[in-house]
């Protein structure tokens, strides 16, 4: 059970940063994330965030109403808070955690390349700033985590034992892959810098490696 003085959670994050995943990792340590949907957000909390966007008008009462029905502690997240985060923080909030969670530019592309999502390096790079720029800027509690400390975290728990929380969607499925990709390249990274050192070796010594080879070959075809 958490203690009554435990903090509520807002995750600040753009798409495809992990955010999803750091909601399923504090519910399944006692976080109320309400009644969220395949991505891991509130959807009256979108909603809001959607209005505000189309229309510069922030339903903030309704807002205050949505907080207020979460049991604490509770964490919430949603990527539209780049936008819309400061009219959040200007409620009536009790013992707020900001979470800033940070990904590499071009992993981040990549992920949504993989998914068929036409964004450019440059949005991302601007909405990375303003991102970073609202984090930095809260004067609360507050942490930053990287994308590669959350695939740390997947690796040691298992972030799907709670009952409420959806079935993992495709970007626990592409932290996986990521982790897959990342030991892969480790390897070839490794055979390139062993294939190097053993090419730069004087002749002399290459033909300890290559001469027994060749003779083995020869020995098979002995002469008649």
């Amino acid at each position: 059970m958490i203690g009554n003085n435990i903090p509520n959670i807002i995750i600040l994050g753009i798409g495809h940063s992990g955010t999803r995943v750091a909601v399923n990792i504090f519910s399944t340590l006692g976080w109320n994330a309400g009644e969220i949907d395949q991505h891991g957000e509130i959807p009256d909390v979108v909603y809001i965030n959607d209005e505000f966007i189309k229309s510069n008008i922030f339903n903030i009462v309704k807002a205050q109403r949505i907080i207020d029905s979460l049991p604490q502690p509770w964490v919430i997240k949603d990527p539209r808070f780049i936008y819309t985060l400061p009219f959040w923080l200007n409620m009536q909030l009790d013992k707020i955690c900001l979470l800033y969670i940070d990904r590499n530019i071009n992993s981040m592309h990549k992920s949504y390349v993989r998914r068929d999502e036409n964004v450019s390096i440059e949005s991302l790079v601007m909405l990375c700033e303003t991102a970073k720029n609202i984090y930095e800027s809260y004067d609360g509690i507050k942490f930053s985590v990287s994308f590669e400390q959350i695939i740390n975290i997947v690796e040691k728990f298992d972030i799907y034992r709670s009952k409420n929380i959806p079935a993992p969607t495709s970007i626990e499925q592409e932290i996986i892959k990521e982790q897959e990709i990342i030991k892969e390249q480790e390897i070839i990274k490794e055979q390139k810098t062993n294939a190097k050192r053993i090419l730069q070796r004087p002749r002399s010594r290459l033909s300890q490696y290559i001469t027994p080879i060749t003779r083995s070959r020869y020995n098979r075809f002995p002469n008649k």
